[in-house]
């Protein structure tokens, strides 16, 4: 009888740690697949995705090295610091895609010029320069052919001409990180600022300022977000 309860016991013993064993072996595949969960890559379609997240084929996929021209016909940087309104006429960015697809998909930004720019009541005449040009990485939102960018860095100086004194003056230089346009596909595709955060350094600007901007893509048409394959 004795002999009897000792071997149940055994077996209990021996159940309950295959039970642990099991357990924490389960525990250990489930954090392995989440770590390696992938997200799916975005990519810019030649055709409208029928379905909300639907894929790109091969063939309506825009390649890497395709150039996005956007332009912009007002622009204006509104300065928390000093109460002015820096604004410009026109404003012209191109990016340039290094892959076909992406999670996020890359671009490099190789142009953002300002033109046309004022300051309320210090300047009617300012000349920009663009300095610090990142990267563009677009992901892709699921449906409605949207999809949410990154501007990583764009750095905007402002040379201006100030009443009757001779010469010009640097008057702050506007600097982007993290800026994020919403972006919307179409024929003609558009993306927009709306009062997004931006720093000054420099006066009279020291200290931060919001942008606001109305983009259109002009090239390439037309343009959607959807999903792809990578390298293409």
């Amino acid at each position: 009888m004795r002999e009897q309860q000792t071997r149940a016991r055994r077996r209990a013993r021996r159940g309950t740690i295959l039970t642990v064993s099991l357990l924490a072996t389960f525990a250990f595949v489930a954090a392995a697949l989440a770590g390696t969960a992938v997200a799916n890559p975005t990519a810019l379609c030649k055709v409208e995705i029928e379905s909300p997240g639907g894929w790109c084929s091969e063939g309506d996929t825009y390649t890497a090295g395709t150039e996005l021209e956007a332009t912009s016909e007002n622009i204006k940087i509104e300065s928390d610091a000093a109460g002015l309104t820096y604004s410009c006429d026109k404003a012209t960015a191109r990016f340039t895609t290094t892959n076909s697809a992406g999670e996020p998909l890359p671009t490099d930004l190789t142009e953002f010029s300002l033109s046309g720019c004022k300051i309320s009541g210090v300047s009617k005449t300012c000349t920009v320069s663009t300095s610090n040009l990142g990267e563009l990485n677009i992901t892709d939102l699921y449906g409605e052919d949207r999809a949410l960018g990154d501007i990583t860095s764009v750095s905007w100086t402002w040379t201006c001409k100030v009443g009757k004194l001779p010469g010009e003056f640097e008057l702050g230089t506007w600097n982007g990180a993290g800026l994020e346009p919403a972006m919307k596909g179409g024929s003609p595709a558009s993306f927009n600022w709306e009062k997004q955060p931006l720093t000054c350094a420099g006066d009279p600007c020291e200290g931060y300022g919001k942008l606001t901007a109305n983009f259109v893509i002009k090239t390439p048409q037309p343009l959607h977000f959807g999903y792809g394959a990578k390298g293409l």
